[in-house]
């Protein structure tokens, strides 16, 4: 009796993970045990245990009962040492009726956090057949080359990209290349190092053998002095001489390529003009653009050359003058008409140009009262660190010859106040970009960097804005109150209905006052200034948003009328309420929403403006509307977080998966 009991509460003992299976299987016989090899290969089919539950704590492994083990009257307990068989009939167990199978399932893999995990990539959809880039016309495929190539150095560093090579490599891809990727390389040849500039002055030399004419490809010429000076440097005069279609001539410094106002550095070796250059250039060449630069060797020299080569015929047609770096005197009195440096003399040449739309002077302290009522009439005027100039001497040139002015850009200039600006619009009518800067660059000991004006907008002087105007952009707005700032920024919004032609507003300000004061100005006319010029979506283009929403959701069985009208009217600026409320909750609000008298007559008077305002003030078509208020400091080059990222890394590192990456290398670790 003891052992039965023993043996009832065995079998309803529950099952344990950690025991071991013991088997019930018979011995195999010897007819078994002689089958052939093949009946003992493993089969790939999935394994299904009809194992019951163990009585007396202990199993073994799948490996040790075999790969098909058979469970016999749990008990009968014969133990034997298990051996593998063939799987028989009357070896199969004996199952309950009641007892469901127990079916194993593979193990499912799970993904590591090594690994990271790939999206999927979207499905390129081609037609299979090439672009036929090949059969492109000649002027396409240049002005493709020009605009993928560009630049061809670095703006600062001046070494050489590698649009060089590519251009190279395309032009030996196929012929239909080749003469347009020559084409766009030679247009402004790279000069750097002197190798380059040596090896084209040959290839121009033998041109007449070459399957393509080197000699009228080449535009422009950028020409570094310090490559002039080298004694294995290019010879100028031979490289134009080969160059008949030059249009552009450059002549510049690396000290010219930074914005601060860099003096001359004390050399041994001056390079200057020589007068052959001028002579080549009456040869054949006719020249569109010009630079003349005062530190080769100085301005009276350059001042010289000047005067006596802008009357030669190859500046007949020039468009565009840039001078440099004419400081270092005073320009002598006016009544010296007949010195070559003075300021009627210059002026007089200057004024020879009668093609001249672009003038630009930089860093020159020669441009004074006479000279600047003297200049020409251009198209674009460029004024750049001459802190010689005061508002009232620009306000009397604007008035005499500012009608033809596109494009008005005065930057770094000391002396220079906002209250030429009063009569802008009398004074420019046809002007469209108006550009101004009052950060300043003093090459003096003391770093003189304040301007030299009390105030940026004298009392009763408030600039006015011509209608034609497309960009606006005054940077680091100085010597300026809270509330002279309030009344500049309401002349622009006074105006905004005029400016039709308006794309870009950019104004940053710099107020000495409290932080509340700027707060408050930044955040009441920021909203003003976007909400009358910037660009909202038209009607048409949100019927055709609409229109695209109607049709995404013809597949759908039912469309969602909410979700299109939330979507339409926040694409049209409307903001309006998609939630879902309660009977209960919309009474209430209607009852607390119904107008009463004065509400009514109050609407009506509103509705009758709103048309009005909206046609008179909203002007709506910037892209660009942009206003900074603050106190900090004005530097010529503002640095951000963009400026000290390492270019050699990824722009994105990905999620960190838990693990660092190991750097296997023997040395130190800094």
């Amino acid at each position: 009796m003891a052992k039965a009991a023993q043996a009832t509460r065995n079998a309803l003992r529950p099952r344990s993970a950690k025991r071991k299976y013991v088997s019930y299987a018979e011995s195999s016989t010897e007819e078994e045990t002689d089958l052939p090899p093949k009946q003992l290969r493993p089969s790939t089919r999935q394994r299904i245990d009809y194992r019951e539950s163990s009585t007396d704590g202990t199993s073994f492994t799948d490996a040790e009962l075999g790969r098909n083990s058979s469970i016999h009257n749990p008990r009968v307990a014969t133990s034997h040492r298990p051996q593998p068989r063939r799987r028989s009939n009357r070896n199969r167990p004996h199952k309950k009726p009641n007892e469901p199978k127990a079916i194993q399932k593979p193990p499912q893999r799970t993904k590591s956090n090594d690994a990271p995990t790939k999206e999927p990539e979207p499905i390129q959809r081609s037609s299979g057949k090439p672009m036929p880039w090949q059969t492109l016309p000649y002027d396409i495929l240049f002005h493709i080359f020009c605009v993928a190539s560009e630049p061809l150095y670095d703006k600062f560093s001046r070494r050489p990209t590698s649009s060089i090579e590519w251009l190279l490599r395309m032009s030996t891809l196929c012929k239909s290349f080749h003469e347009a990727a020559i084409s766009a390389l030679l247009f402004s040849p790279p000069l750097n190092p002197s190798v380059r500039a040596n090896g084209l002055l040959a290839r121009l030399q033998e041109s007449d053998r070459l399957m393509l004419d080197y000699r009228k490809k080449i535009r422009r010429l950028d020409v570094d002095v310090k490559q002039l000076l080298r004694k294995n440097g290019p010879n100028l005069v031979e490289l134009i001489r080969y160059t008949p279609q030059l249009k552009d001539l450059a002549i510049h410094s690396v000290l010219d390529q930074t914005s601060t106002v860099v003096p001359p550095p004390p050399s041994r070796a001056k390079w200057s003009y020589p007068p052959q250059l001028f002579d080549v250039l009456d040869e054949a060449v006719r020249l569109r653009s010009f630079e003349f630069n005062g530190r080769f060797p100085n301005t009276e020299s350059v001042l010289t050359a000047m005067c006596d080569a802008l009357s030669r015929q190859s500046f007949n047609g020039l468009q565009t003058l840039t001078l440099f770096n004419l400081v270092g005197f005073e320009t002598k009195p006016e009544e010296d008409e007949d010195d070559p440096i003075s300021a009627i003399t210059i002026a007089s040449a200057l004024s020879s140009l009668s093609n001249l739309q672009r003038l630009t002077m930089t860093n020159c302290s020669i441009l004074n009262e006479v000279l600047l009522s003297r200049l020409p009439e251009v198209s674009h005027l460029s004024l750049i660190n001459c802190g010689d100039i005061t508002s009232r001497n620009l306000q009397e040139y604007l008035k005499a010859k500012g009608r033809g002015i596109r494009e008005l850009s005065l930057v770094g200039n000391q002396s220079l106040s906002l209250a030429f600006a009063s009569g802008l619009e009398d004074y420019c009518p046809n002007l469209r970009v108006f550009h101004m800067n009052f950060t300043y660059a003093d090459r003096s000991a003391y770093h003189d960097v304040d301007p030299h004006f009390d105030q940026l907008l004298p009392l009763g002087s408030l600039p006015t804005w011509p209608k034609s105007l497309e960009a606006i952009e005054l940077i680091q707005l100085r010597r300026l109150s809270v509330s002279g700032a309030e009344g500049f920024l309401e002349t622009l919004l006074e105006a905004g209905a005029s400016l039709k032609f308006l794309r870009s507003l950019s104004l940053k300000i710099i107020l000495k006052e409290g932080w509340r004061e700027r707060s408050a100005l930044r955040t009441k006319y920021t909203t003003k200034l976007e909400h009358m010029f910037l660009r909202r979506a038209s009607q048409a283009q949100s019927q055709l948003f609409a229109q695209s929403l109607r049709a995404s959701s013809i597949s759908s069985s039912r469309p969602s009328s909410s979700h299109s009208t939330a979507s339409v009217s926040s694409f049209a600026g409307v903001e309006l309420s998609t939630r879902r409320k309660s009977a209960r909750v919309a009474q209430k609000e209607e009852r607390n929403s119904r107008p009463t008298a004065d509400d009514a007559s109050a609407s009506r008077a509103s509705e009758d403006m709103l048309p009005r305002i909206n046609h008179q003030t909203i002007q709506g078509m910037c892209n660009v509307v942009r206003l900074q208020v603050d106190d900090q400091r004005p530097t010529e080059f503002q640095f951000n977080e963009n400026h000290f990222l390492n270019d050699d890394d990824d722009a994105d590192d990905g999620e960190w998966n838990g693990q660092d990456r190991v750097v296997e290398s023997g040395g130190y670790a800094w």
